[in-house]
């Protein structure tokens, strides 16, 4: 099968070269994704601040991505694939700087907007530009080998961040993705090549303003909607209706304007469109081991950062072995299957979790958590190859930019999901756990009932809350994580929604 333009794949030692280039630039990215999550719970106590505002250090950085990627296609093609990427790619160094020197939440929360806005571009560009360097028919073998490089940032960012909070403090967690940033800046100028570019393509700033403006507006109010109570505040009723109404325009307008944002033949592709709606949710999937687990771990399992770290590592081995295996036979096995596969593999390693109790011993970690990765590594080859089978590759570029700004936008209202159920479900769990807790209960007249919960003591009546609150969390833990697993079991019947006759031209 030949490639459908003017991309040429490249041939030997070149090729590897590319391909490294563009792996470290997207690991660096990866790596100060992931390696944040671990950090959350001390970044609670540097900024005094409660567990679901803390998560906006992760939700800012993913809606500023989910933002400023959309417009990565028509920037590559202004002014160059490989201009974009070096600028992208020193602009998330700078920002790295900016956040190991934040001293508020809000100035955290900024610097990682600007963080994900200004790196928005690493991810697909990198992707791209490997994908480029392969034919088209081994698009899932070059999928594997981009992933499997970058899962290794993924892997380091748990482990190595654990150890830097444990014997150091939080900022060295960016402080140290620095040099690694400077490194991959230096290989992309060197070794990358630049493709042909369309500097005459105009852009629709219109469909850029209703498109941006829909999705920030839409994270504000995910973001706000439980501490005001969801559609009882006037400001949420407000903040829906513009969302709505300005991602509706967009849509309206992306279909009637001359030179749209996003080009509509884009989504005249069955296989890209349905991609979508797998990606969105592959992202809210994805983001439940970087937020909660973290926090599980430390607030209520009482593991310490280095100790839980090395936990979550087991993710991204699982993801790696995904990887591997997809390296091996997505090019011989239906693509839908091996999704289908996937996902039900996600829905199992959910439920291991949604059973566990406050005592969580390692080895329910580790085997949820291999589970989990192995999954995600079979779920995101298989989304990207079926998504991008028959999409001409003119449209690669663009198409990978719509990609990852649904993935991101997916994986903020997943945060925001997470947040919710887990507030909502602690609050209720909390009251239900506290009706039992009376004088009369005969619990509390039996001698083996440790001293410091007794009901007639300061010191005995706070270590009953503490004890009811970690209960209640450990609940809600439960809910979300029964919630993932329900997702991907639902998600199971859409892959046949998928086709795998390749479209020419």
């Amino acid at each position: 099968m030949q490639r459908n333009d003017a991309v040429t794949p490249v041939a030997g030692s070149a090729k590897w070269l590319l391909v490294l280039s563009a792996i470290v630039g997207s690991s660096v990215f990866e790596f100060a994704w992931t390696i944040v999550g671990v950090a959350l719970p001390q970044m609670q106590g540097a900024f005094s601040a409660t567990e679901d505002k803390v998560t906006w250090v992760m939700t800012s950085f993913m809606m500023g991505c989910a933002v400023a990627i959309a417009c990565i296609g028509w920037l590559s093609d202004r002014f160059g694939r490989k201009r974009v990427f070096i600028l992208s790619i020193g602009g998330f160094t700078f920002t790295l700087i900016m956040c190991a020197t934040s001293n508020t939440l809000f100035e955290e929360s900024f610097w990682r907007f600007m963080q994900g806005a200004l790196g928005a571009g690493i991810l697909p560009l990198g992707q791209a530009i490997t994908l480029d360097a392969f034919p088209s028919d081994q698009q899932g073998r070059a999928t594997a080998v981009w992933g499997n490089g970058v899962v290794l940032g993924g892997i380091m960012g748990p482990v190595i961040g654990g150890v830097i909070v444990e014997y150091f403090s939080w900022p060295w967690i960016f402080w140290l993705n620095v040099p690694v940033g400077l490194l991959a800046l230096i290989g992309v100028i060197i070794y990358v090549p630049e493709i042909e570019s369309e500097p005459e393509r105009p852009m629709d700033w219109l469909g850029f303003f209703l498109l941006t403006s829909g999705l920030a507006t839409l994270q504000i109010m995910l973001n706000r909607g439980e501490r005001l109570d969801w559609f009882e505040s006037p400001e949420i009723q407000l903040e829906a209706l513009y969302t709505a109404v300005s991602l509706y325009l967009f849509v309206v307008h992306s279909w009637t304007a001359r030179t749209p944002f996003f080009r509509p033949q884009l989504f005249s592709d069955r296989n890209f469109l349905t991609g979508q709606l797998f990606i969105m949710i592959n992202g809210a999937l994805a983001i439940l081991p970087l937020v909660l687990l973290p926090l599980l771990l430390q607030n209520v399992g009482g593991y310490p950062a280095i100790t839980a770290g090395g936990l979550i590592i087991f993710r991204g081995i699982g993801l790696i072995i995904g990887l591997s295996i997809m390296t091996q036979i997505s090019d011989r096995v239906d693509g839908r299957i091996l999704l289908v596969t996937g996902l039900f593999i996600m829905g199992v390693s959910g439920w291991g979790m949604s059973v566990w109790t406050v005592n969580i011993s390692p080895f329910d970690v580790i085997w949820t958590n291999t589970l989990q990765g192995v999954a995600s590594g079979i779920i995101y080859v298989q989304i990207t190859a079926l998504a991008f089978y028959s999409l001409p590759s003119r449209f690669r570029t663009e198409g990978f930019a719509v990609f990852h700004t649904l993935f991101f936008a997916g994986s903020a209202i997943g945060v925001a999901g997470i947040v919710f159920v887990h507030t909502r479900t602690s609050q209720i769990s909390h009251a239900n756990l506290s009706a039992f807790i009376t004088p009369f209960r005969e619990i509390f007249s039996f001698s083996t009932t440790p001293d410091e919960w007794s009901l007639h003591t300061l010191s005995g009546l706070e270590s009953i809350q503490e004890e009811l609150a970690r209960q209640a969390s450990m609940i809600a833990y439960n809910n979300t994580f029964f919630a993932v697993a329900m997702l991907s079991f639902v998600a199971i019947p859409f892959a046949g929604l998928f086709r795998l006759t390749r479209r020419h031209g």
